[in-house]
């Protein structure tokens, strides 16, 4: 059909697409950016200032590690064998993955190549490490402790034996949930089993102490199940940690209790859920979200618990990642601020319990709705002490549905990813919904660096390889939406030197003027002028350019509706955090269905077309539209 359609244009008689083969195209792999599967674990080393993330093995992709560092650097490892990583930790300069199918793997992080893979003999549960040591505890599912030495890379003939048979002998099956090393003495180890815990001592070489969890008759516990109340309950236990001083250790269970205990005498301090305390004692009552007539709220599991410090080691607080009812408002990751706890050595039993009882403050750090945080990663400050917990300054959280998002830590402000991490994890920070590339000119790109504020760099480390500097070549800009309604630009450039590494942003959500149902389905960006369209489902068009804000740091004032069919002027809807960048221009609403079709010229004219058959042309000098119609107006009707 095409070549008798050429052979009856004026002037062509011959195909001139007749000697165009496959043979003549080599598609070559410049670069890969974004994340092949769904991540399962995350790792963040403040030393080197470098992230891990691993991922599932999926119909997307196999398991595989990313390590991110500064600007555009990342490193991609892949596993011994096909299987999903499960944990990831730093030590010193190694990065050890425990897989799905219990395999240990030794990375390191000068050579970029795995030193050595174990299959260690039975199921692995936990993995600790320390950057200290030159070991790594595995916690068995037959309640053994084994050591692998890092630097021998082979397993080392210690081994801890399951100490809960002595607590209970009955106890067929006990195996190790959690492990957590004292943060002010390397000799004593908290040992999780699924029925309570221990403290290992190293240089005695046999337990100090045992905590079990016993909830009496009468007591709500942890889930408040009316049909339990008369009965007597051990709830499993799924995490162990300690205090940041090493004085108290808490343990959280499947029922969502939160228990604190006394490390001397190993009696309960307080014991408590997110919004209840003392729910280890007979006749206490629960809160009102729970106490709806004729409803049994669910209690979501208590996935990850951090006991962080600021500073000062005394000054704590527990970022709890789980642990809501179905029946509370909001969810999210919460926050128990306890302040500074009081000295054990002068303190009263009253007044220790009222400390866990009362938090000075307590915060939900919210997430996207429909989405429930699975697992967290600290970011501190500068020590990979205190489990990873010393100063924080932000967490990124893993979501059920696959993304990641950061939060500023203790605030719980949503943090963007641009310039902050690398552009291969904003591709799932949310997830991207549209993409484009467009040839720009090397002038105009350069002079394109957006001045945002923002907080410290989170990403430092590595050192950049070398490229060729090619500087007359267009850069490959690519446009990316996400479901936040974010677009950002960046430079995926010819595996040359990137001049101009820096990520550009654009809020249209703030340009639209509402934060619901912003989902844009179309882009154009001008490669000459640097001016930016976009489309939306809802069947607005908004251009934006270039330019300087004047009011950086104050919020602009309310500002009008959008005209219907018409240009609203959006000039006034400047992001405050942005001093140079891609402002809001014009908007047009055109209310004929999703825009279908967008091109943006160099020239300064914009042409869209929406579903429900209209096409518009906007001349940006005004701005004003000099062309609306239908395409039913113009097309013949046989």
């Amino acid at each position: 059909m095409t070549h008798l359609l050429r052979g009856k244009q004026a002037g062509i008689q011959n195909d001139l697409s007749a000697g165009l083969g496959p043979d003549i195209f080599i598609v070559d792999e410049i670069n890969r950016y974004g994340i092949n599967s769904q991540i399962s674990a995350i790792a963040y080393d403040p030393v080197q200032s470098l992230l891990a993330v691993g991922t599932n093995d999926s119909k997307f992709g196999r398991g595989q590690i990313y390590v991110f560092g500064q600007k555009r650097i990342s490193v991609t490892l892949p596993l011994p064998g096909k299987a999903s990583v499960k944990t990831l930790q730093f030590c010193a300069d190694k990065l050890v993955c425990l897989d799905s199918r219990h395999d240990l793997s030794c990375y390191s992080l000068e050579t970029k190549r795995l030193l050595a893979s174990h299959s260690v003999p039975g199921v692995v549960n936990c993995l600790l490490t320390d950057p200290t040591l030159d070991y790594a505890l595995l916690g068995m599912q037959s309640g053994d402790v084994l050591a692998y030495d890092l630097d021998r890379e082979t397993l080392a003939p210690f081994r801890i034996p399951n100490f809960w048979i002595e607590q209970n002998p009955k106890a067929r099956l006990m195996p190790v949930v959690t492990l957590s090393f004292h943060p002010r003495d390397i000799g004593s180890l908290l040992i999780g089993y699924h029925e309570g815990a221990v403290i290992y001592s190293f240089k005695q070489n046999k337990p100090a102490k045992f905590f079990q969890y016993n909830v009496p008759r009468g007591a709500p516990g942890g889930d408040a199940d009316p049909a339990t109340f008369n009965l007597e309950r051990r709830p499993k236990l799924t995490q162990a940690i300690w205090h940041p001083t090493g004085t108290f250790i808490l343990t959280g269970h499947e029922d969502g209790s939160i228990v604190i205990w006394d490390l001397k005498d190993g009696r309960i301090v307080m014991a408590r859920t997110l919004t209840d305390t003392n729910v280890d004692k007979p006749g206490a009552g629960i809160s009102s979200f729970e106490s709806a007539p004729g409803t049994m709220p669910a209690r979501e599991s208590l996935y990850r618990i951090a006991w962080c410090a600021n500073q000062d080691p005394d000054d704590t607080a527990i970022l709890i990642a789980g642990g809501a009812t179905t029946l509370m408002p909001t969810k999210g990751l919460t926050l128990l601020e306890l302040g500074r706890t009081p000295n054990y050595a002068t303190s009263s039993w009253q007044l220790l319990s009222e400390h866990f009882e009362s938090p000075k403050r307590q915060r939900i750090l919210p997430t996207p709705p429909n989405a429930e945080v699975v697992d967290f990663c600290l970011i501190p400050r500068s020590s990979p002490h205190f489990a990873g917990g010393h100063d924080p300054i932000a967490v990124i959280a893993l979501l059920t549905s696959g993304e990641v998002i950061t939060l500023s830590f203790p605030s719980g402000i949503p943090i963007s990813p641009t310039n902050l991490l690398h552009v291969s994890l904003s591709f799932i920070h949310p997830f991207i919904s549209c993409a484009s590339l467009t040839p720009m000119d090397r002038a105009r790109w350069l002079g394109m660096i957006e001045t945002r504020a923002q907080g410290p760099p989170i990403l430092e480390g590595g050192v950049e390889a070398t490229h060729p500097l090619k500087r007359f070549e267009s850069r490959n800009i690519v446009q990316t939406t996400h479901a936040d309604g974010t677009i950002r630009l960046w430079d995926a450039g010819h595996k040359d030197e990137l001049e101009n590494e820096k990520l550009l942003q654009v809020d249209v959500a703030r340009a639209v003027g509402r934060l619901e149902n912003v989902d844009v389905t179309r882009m154009s960006l001008a490669g000459s002028s640097g001016e930016l369209a976009a489309g939306l489902r809802t069947g607005e068009v908004i251009v934006f350019r270039w330019g300087h804000n004047r009011n950086t740091g104050r919020e602009p004032p309310p500002s009008k509706p959008n005209t219907p069919h018409a240009l609203t002027n959006v000039t006034d809807r400047k992001d405050p955090a942005l001093t140079d960048g891609l402002f809001p221009f014009t908007l047009m609403d055109q209310h004929d269905g999703p825009v279908t079709s967008l091109k943006l010229s160099d020239v300064g004219f914009v042409a869209a077309g929406f579903e429900g058959g209209s096409v518009v042309v906007i001349d940006l000098r005004g701005p004003a539209v000099i062309y609306n119609a239908r395409v039913v107006d113009f097309v013949k009707q046989d």
